[in-house]
């Protein structure tokens, strides 16, 4: 749980964690009791939350842990209704935060359509590689990188694993195509990541040590 004045009205509300895979927000009144303000669906139980203006636009956001999905989700915070909230047009005080009787659901990365349009996560695939930041990719700006990609050997983790250079058998000490049979080099990245080569080209004639 964490406390913090999400609709500005200067009373604290709080954020939840619930093992029903959802995460709340309640919203105080200052006399002690509290309302459901959102619901935001989760794919699985959240569990660390943490609350800060993730998106610099002066409005208090939630990130939130999914173990069982190894990712974080973040879910823009609640802004204070406009005056015309409710008089069923979306005008240019309003979004999908401030206000959604007028401006419908905003949408979650969280694997559903939460505002019903028919799409799912639709805004959360930033690199367009069709796969969202809620759904695996660990790089949502490179679309070479993503769940399913080929590894190559790079330095980076191009299949989204938690793995970097799997496979690859790097820092193995090697014989390069050099004169000797000595393991004078190590496994290393061959330019273009396709491979990894031996970077033994001493070409030491001598007895190896």
């Amino acid at each position: 749980m964490r406390l913090h004045d999400f609709d500005g009205d200067g009373n604290l509300d709080f954020v939840l964690a619930c093992e029903s895979k959802s995460v709340d927000v309640l919203l105080g009144n200052g006399l002690g009791t509290f309302s459901l303000g959102r619901t935001f669906g989760m794919t699985s139980a959240p569990r660390d939350l943490r609350v800060s203006d993730f998106d610099g636009d002066g409005v208090p956001d939630i990130a939130v842990t999914l173990p069982s999905e190894s990712h974080v989700a973040v879910l823009r915070g609640l802004r204070p209704a406009p005056a015309s909230c409710g008089n069923g047009v979306c005008d240019g005080s309003e979004t999908c935060t401030s206000c959604a009787k007028d401006c419908g659901v905003c949408e979650v990365c969280n694997g559903q359509d939460d505002n019903g349009d028919g799409r799912i996560d639709e805004g959360f695939d930033a690199d367009t590689d069709g796969h969202t930041s809620c759904g695996g990719d660990c790089k949502d700006a490179d679309a070479s990188i993503h769940p399913g990609a080929t590894e190559l050997c790079n330095g980076n983790d191009d299949n989204c694993d938690g793995l970097v250079d799997e496979g690859y058998a790097l820092g193995i000490a090697c014989d390069g195509p050099d004169a000797d049979p000595c393991l004078e080099g190590v496994m290393v990245c061959a330019a273009g990541g396709a491979a990894a080569v031996c970077n033994d080209s001493t070409g030491n004639s001598q007895r190896c040590k």
